[in-house]
């Protein structure tokens, strides 16, 4: 189990090592590797052995939320060498 947190361990949210995406792909979260106002984002591997990051929306707000689905719009539509590549998306239960 992982425990993700923003900047108060004491305050986190338990999740399972591996999580599957929308498209069914599955990763193992790895090391944790910043956060942000809203969320903490956490390096983790594919089967194959790539290398991806994870953003975890932490904050429930419906306003976090919305700024959540915004941003991963913007990333489907971002094609720039200097940006990370949008790969999927889902939710944890």
């Amino acid at each position: 189990m992982i425990d993700l947190f923003l900047n108060n361990p004491q305050r986190s949210y338990r999740i399972d090592e591996r999580i599957i995406s929308k498209t069914g792909d599955d990763y193992e979260v790895l090391d944790r590797i910043g956060c942000g106002g809203n969320g903490v984002v956490y390096e983790c591997i594919d089967r194959a052995g790539s290398v991806y990051a994870v953003k975890f929306l932490l904050s429930l707000s419906q306003k976090s939320k919305t700024r959540f689905s915004q941003e991963v719009l913007l990333m489907q539509k971002a094609n720039h060498p200097h940006l990370i590549r949008y790969i999927a998306d889902g939710t944890i239960d």
